[in-house]
């Protein structure tokens, strides 16, 4: 039964709240008696539920604050005989006669079922919920609609009752979930994604996907998480129950683990470390040995930044928002995913499905505005501390050669700092193998370049080579600068 009082808005108003009535929920002597703020949950058999629930009663009438009955509910819990329940039933309903008996199924704690029966119907309703949010969300740009998604709307709405409940039981239900989601992103993104495509797509970020987490596959890490955490919080609330691990459906889940995983972790009460060896798995049987370029996409996909895009705020008034097409490319370029239908470029060559030929193509306008982006965003990112700067200075070498950038004013130890930029292709024929093999290594290989042409600057200036790839790896050193 969990007898609920008036609200507070003061900010104060709950820590005194919760001193005023403290002495008085202190006196149950039930096994169970927890509370938050004005919600109260005790049990035990009927009488004596009653008798600790007058007990409060009368305590809360000294202080002038009385029991909601309205806001109050009863849950039999054993399995007893009709005839007990409604004994059970007309016992409480004397004395708190507007108080609710819920069935079974529904019963609930935080928007969560209490019943494994009803772990089917919750999940339904979170399809159902988040179908019909997704219809509101039409109204706003692609890329607003992706953020709230993929922040909001699918996963976070989920993750609760996926800790509370052994949802990976009803392995169906998720599905129908996920596919909600998937469908909602091809109509949001306007991208067809295959099998493989959505299985990274629903990996997180720091695992090359979008982080448009699978509810199927964070079923058991959430579970399996939240069991092993709580265990000693519940056994301080119950001290008599004595939980130990495995137990019900926690053995269950133990149980279904080795199925789909090798190994499991050490510390067995954090998610992520679940959710990181089930994300490695899933990232292993995407890597395809006999083509490099899947090896290329995966392994810059992990690195940091290349992602920065989609955790960013869209908000059009700083730049960040994306439009529909650079959203779909960006998108479908991280998840090789399908661009567009394969065609011939204006250069001769064939563009593919993926849309790998536009990236390095000399007759691509989009190439040399990328250079120029990077050299004002580093101009302004200058101006703004302090260090005012030029672009495309002629004179600082007796060939004619224009570095990108100079300071006006010293960097370090009192040297002017110039800069170069390049935009290198992660795909390219002469990168690709590299790229293969380690993410970032044309990056790299552009700023040892860069050094090599300018080495004749180093000792009046401090030079900074910036080297970034399509895939929005950096290089070595342009990652600390």
């Amino acid at each position: 039964m969990a007898p609920s009082f008036g609200r507070h808005r003061d900010p104060l108003g709950p820590a005194l709240f919760t001193l005023t009535i403290h002495g008085i929920t202190s006196v149950v002597k039930s096994d169970l008696n927890v509370w938050y703020l004005d919600h109260g949950c005790i049990s035990g058999d009927p009488q004596t539920v009653l008798n600790e629930a007058a007990i409060i009663g009368n305590g809360l009438s000294s202080v002038g604050l009385e029991i909601n009955n309205s806001k109050c509910e009863l849950l039999i819990v054993n399995n007893t005989t009709s005839q007990e329940r409604s004994q059970t039933t007309k016992l409480f309903q004397d004395v708190f006669p507007s108080i609710s008996i819920p069935a079974p199924d529904l019963w609930q704690l935080l928007g969560s079922s209490l019943h494994q029966d009803s772990t089917p119907l919750y999940l339904e309703a979170k399809t159902k919920m988040l179908d019909n949010i997704i219809e509101n969300l039409e109204l706003i740009e692609p890329h607003q609609e992706f953020f709230i998604l993929k922040n909001c709307l699918s996963i976070p709405k989920l993750i609760y009752l996926l800790r509370r409940a052994p949802c990976f039981k009803c392995k169906e239900k998720l599905e129908v979930f996920d596919t909600a989601i998937k469908t909602n992103m091809e109509k949001i993104c306007n991208v067809s994604f295959g099998n493989e495509n959505w299985s990274q797509a629903s990996l997180p970020i720091r695992h090359a996907g979008l982080g448009l987490c699978s509810a199927a596959d964070l079923s058991l890490p959430c579970f399996l998480s939240s069991s092993h955490a709580c265990k000693d919080l519940v056994n301080r609330l119950l001290p008599s129950l004595n939980l130990q691990i495995p137990y019900g459906d926690v053995n269950d889940a133990i149980d279904d683990w080795p199925k789909h995983h090798d190994s499991s972790p050490r510390e067995k009460g954090i998610e992520v470390v679940w959710d990181d060896l089930a994300c490695r798995d899933t990232l292993n049987s995407l890597i395809n040995i006999n083509n490099p370029w899947n090896h290329c996409q995966l392994l810059a996909a992990q690195e940091s930044h290349t992602a920065a895009w989609s955790e960013a705020f869209p908000i059009a008034s700083i730049g960040n928002l994306l439009s529909p097409d650079e959203l779909r490319i960006a998108i479908a370029l991280r998840t090789g995913a399908k661009i567009f239908e394969s065609t011939k470029c204006c250069c001769g060559k064939i563009v593919d499905e993926l849309g790998l030929h536009g990236l390095p193509c000399t007759r691509n306008a989009g190439c040399f505005p990328r250079q120029s982006i990077i050299n004002f965003i580093l101009k302004r990112s200058l101006t703004r501390i302090g260090l005012p700067s030029t672009l495309e200075l002629v004179g600082l070498t007796n060939d004619g050669r224009r570095s990108n950038g100079l300071t006006l004013g010293p960097w370090y130890r009192g040297l002017s700092l110039v800069w170069d930029a390049r935009v290198v292709d992660t795909f390219s024929q002469g990168h690709y193998k590299d790229s293969a093999r380690q993410a970032g290594s044309a990056a790299t290989k552009a700023e040892v370049t860069k050094c090599q042409r300018y080495h004749d600057l180093q000792s009046n200036y401090h030079f900074q080579p910036v080297a970034i790839e399509t895939t929005g790896v950096y290089g070595k050193s342009t990652t600390p600068f």
